[in-house]
């Protein structure tokens, strides 16, 4: 699978945009479940993690 990325027949803008596509999809789940953890487990609210994951979330959004 790994020489499938480098290989030449692939297009490398193509190989950055879905870079992009799955590091912020990645993000964005992992702030989703920091924000489970936060409010269900922790029952606080820091609102900078709330504005991380929604800044987090709205990059997502721009990617895609």
């Amino acid at each position: 699978a790994l020489t499938l990325l480098f290989t030449s027949s692939l297009p490398f803008p193509l190989l950055i945009y879905w870079g992009k596509i799955l590091s912020s999809a990645g993000a964005s789940i992992f702030s989703v479940y920091l924000t489970y953890v936060q409010l269900d487990i922790l029952k606080e609210i820091c609102e900078y993690c709330i504005a991380s994951a929604v800044v987090t979330i709205l990059i997502f959004l721009v990617v895609i």
